[in-house]
């Protein structure tokens, strides 16, 4: 004899995520086994170090991963004809060998490592850097095309952050230089006019001008540009005693 639960205790009951299905039919649309955990991803991304240096970026990949989608990640990056080690937390200041697995890494039990590579051309001043990526699993049925496929899109954002962090610094250099040709232009200006109201008032020649106002800045201990701003503001200059003899 069977019992039939009342409709409000139905009701009550646990029903499936509509969340769940619908990543999990996304996944499967897209042909991808089941992730363990769909946020880790995210959460890796927002944790990578900003930085135009690749060893340090990729260092800081190397740690996320290893805590988000796989149980170890290494890596080594090449530049300059310089090869470096890349672990987790501490990228090598030192020339080294390639990182590989260990002594203290756990024994592999049936899980596999999945290994993908890069390769950014140089820039402005910055050299060309290119390596490989690890990441390796102790499960039995990793890496799944998703731990692929979330790897390579882990990689290319680590990739795409050394970009944007040298494309920034570019910029900002170009700033300052645009800064320091404006302040240079408005220094020549204002000692072009002091050199032209020094010529009328005391009847000298260009050089003869520009001599008095590197004078009179030698003796007060003044910037040209302070004394020529001076003279444009007063139309007077302030001209040194003679020494007594």
């Amino acid at each position: 004899m069977s019992i039939e639960a009342p409709d409000d205790e139905l009701a009550l009951a646990p029903q499936p995520s509509t969340a769940v299905t619908a990543e999990s039919a996304s996944d499967a649309a897209l042909g991808l086994a089941p992730w363990r955990d769909p946020t880790a991803a995210i959460a890796a991304v927002q944790r990578l170090v900003a930085s135009p240096e690749p060893a340090v970026v990729l260092a800081s990949l190397a740690g996320v991963c290893a805590s988000a989608i796989a149980d170890e990640c290494w890596g080594t990056i090449v530049q300059e004809g310089v090869t470096r080690s890349i672990s987790a937390g501490a990228p090598a200041d030192v020339p080294g060998e390639p990182l590989t697995p260990g002594p203290w890494t756990m024994p592999l039990t049936g899980g596999d490592q999945l290994t993908l590579s890069f390769r950014q051309s140089a820039w402005e001043h910055y050299p060309e850097f290119s390596g490989t990526m690890t990441w390796r699993w102790h499960d039995r049925d990793r890496p799944t095309s998703s731990d692929r496929v979330i790897a390579q899109l882990l990689l290319d954002r680590a990739i795409d952050l050394v970009r944007a962090q040298r494309l920034q610094l570019a910029v900002a250099v170009e700033r300052d230089k645009a800064a320091h040709l404006q302040l240079a232009l408005v220094t020549n200006r204002e000692i072009g006019q002091a050199i032209g109201i020094l010529m009328s008032t005391y009847k000298l020649t260009s050089q003869q001008g520009f001599d008095l106002l590197r004078m009179a800045s030698q003796h007060t201990h003044r910037k040209l540009r302070e004394v020529a701003t001076e003279v444009c503001e007063t139309g007077m200059l302030e001209l040194p005693a003679p020494r007594m003899r």
